[in-house]
């Protein structure tokens, strides 16, 4: 039973340390110091930043007025998914911060002139 348990234990510690290699491979060391902070602000129900560098905030009322112009935007909703079934807003596409730290192709699909609006 000790084998199984030390064998498990090795197998479960290379998992989450090549798991991590993996996700941090595509951003900057910078980008996931960043994400980490953040992740943290979060769990210890701390107000998140202001605004962040290169992103600029906007209202509810400017962006529905950007849907109503028919502006071409993207609308990210970076929720968890059970966040996302509950309500989301018509047309937003469900892009969890998990996915992206994982992977961040998955908005290689999205017009990069496009305005990307995340919420």
């Amino acid at each position: 039973m000790l084998k199984r348990m030390t064998i498990f234990l090795l197998c479960f510690t290379i998992a989450v340390v090549g798991f991590y290699k993996v996700a941090s491979a595509a951003y900057s060391e910078g980008v996931v110091k960043e994400c980490e902070k953040l992740k943290s602000l979060k769990n210890e129900n701390k107000d998140m930043p202001a605004s962040l560098p290169g992103i600029k905030e906007i209202t509810g009322d400017q962006l529905k007025k950007m849907i109503d112009e028919k502006k071409k935007i993207v609308i990210m909703d970076n929720r968890p998914k059970a966040e996302y079934d509950k309500e989301h807003i018509a047309g937003a596409v469900l892009v969890p911060v998990d996915d992206l730290m994982k992977d961040s192709k998955v908005v290689d699909k999205y017009n990069k002139n496009d305005i990307v609006v995340n919420y």
